[in-house]
């Protein structure tokens, strides 16, 4: 987890100094503010006049590689509440996740992956980390876009999850315990 919230303060930080903001200020505007709205003031922010298309395409890329890890981060960080089911369902091998959500009602996923999926999660947000780290410079303080020398771009992680559709929980249990008919 510790990786996921360096990459959000390096995030927050991009985004502060993208819309021109430092310090004490960048801080009373950003710390309280969700990383979905962070997200979506950074595209706001990058859709202004005046910002050319090879930033506002950047920005559109670290704001889709910052979501798809936050998204994968919270699954496995909050989605363990529930019944843990190890399953070979309609979508493979995984896991079953139940939790409830804010409203009471039972929400079911299927966790596609293993260990070694939640060990690739933790290398994905590091991956991210550090791109947003090398353009947070380049980005800011190019003073012409064709100026901006920008790494080779990561690949976007996939996401973790499938949710499933509604009755697929009711359906997998009825397999499990329903004999076979002879």
């Amino acid at each position: 987890m510790s990786r996921y919230n360096s990459l959000e303060t390096q995030f927050r930080s991009l985004v502060s100094s993208f819309a021109g903001l430092k310090g004490e200020t960048a801080s009373a505007v950003f710390t309280h503010i969700g990383a979905v709205t962070l997200i979506e003031s950074f595209k706001a922010l990058s859709n202004l006049p005046g910002v050319e298309d090879v930033v506002r395409d950047e920005v559109d890329f670290i704001c889709r590689l910052f979501d798809v890890n936050r998204i994968n981060r919270n699954f496995i960080a909050h989605n363990v509440q529930g019944a843990m089911l190890p399953q070979k369902g309609p979508h493979g091998e995984g896991v079953l996740m139940t939790k409830r959500t804010a409203r009471g009602k039972v929400k079911v996923d299927q966790f596609l992956g293993t260990i070694s999926a939640i060990r690739d999660t933790a290398d994905a947000i590091l991956d991210c980390w550090e791109y947003v780290a090398i353009v947070h410079g380049p980005l800011i303080q190019a003073e012409h876009v064709g100026e901006i020398e920008l790494p080779h771009r990561p690949q976007l992680p996939d996401s973790l999850t499938l949710s499933l559709p509604k009755g697929a929980l009711s359906d997998l249990i009825h397999m499990q315990v329903t004999p076979p008919q002879q």
